[in-house]
């Protein structure tokens, strides 16, 4: 068998994997592995508030379940957290309404980056800090997601890991962490988002553990 023959047979075995996995009729969307209801509104020192989100933000937002607050400390530092849950039926969306997008899109631009780890119960945990400036405001993000027990901060860390899923009935659902604070950079912010974010993250293992 030549090379060019042996290519050919390799690429039509991936199309025939691709299109059994893409068009093996119905798939199950898996419920969410992360249960909203189990982060509390008071996490060491930390004291949070509910907080509506408008309908139309609900509306282009389209998760199918979500939890939205502000917490605040002793000192009167304030933390936002949103989270949010899509269940995928028919593909996987890694990176829903990655920061990267939504907060340019709002008129903000980003200023700088950083992709660091938390140390947490549920092992290393990948978070990506962003510093966003609009006019004379400054604020700093940190965001994950989470499929599975896969955590990552773009698309490609979950394109790595997609093939686990090929061929399978059940998906699992996508949960995205995002997480803000007023900073004038992601160094002044650093230790804030990632001590709040092992706080979830661990109380999120406590559950599941």
């Amino acid at each position: 068998m030549n090379k060019r023959i042996a290519l050919l047979f390799g690429l039509l075995a991936v199309s025939y994997v691709l299109i059994s996995w893409i068009g093996s009729g119905s798939n199950v969307a898996v419920g969410p592995k992360v249960d909203l209801s189990v982060l509390p509104l008071a996490l060491d020192g930390w004291v949070g508030e509910e907080v509506e989100i408008r309908d139309d933000t609900v509306r282009v937002l389209k998760a199918d379940g979500f939890i939205n607050r502000m917490y605040h400390d002793s000192s009167g530092r304030e933390i936002s957290m949103h989270v949010a849950n899509w269940l995928n039926a028919e593909t996987i969306s890694a990176a829903p309404h990655h920061p990267e997008i939504c907060y340019p899109a709002a008129g903000w631009e980003i200023r700088e980056r950083r992709t660091t780890q938390l140390t947490t119960a549920a092992g290393d945990i990948p978070i990506e800090l962003i510093s966003f400036q609009k006019g004379q405001q400054r604020v700093v993000s940190g965001h994950w997601f989470q499929v599975a027990d896969i955590h990552f901060v773009s698309s490609d860390g979950f394109q790595r890991q997609r093939h686990r899923f090929w061929g399978k009935k059940a998906w699992p659902s996508t949960t995205k962490f995002l997480l803000q604070t007023v900073a004038p950079s992601v160094d002044a912010a650093e230790e804030r988002l990632k001590g709040f974010a092992t706080l979830i993250a661990n109380e999120l293992a406590k559950e599941h553990g």
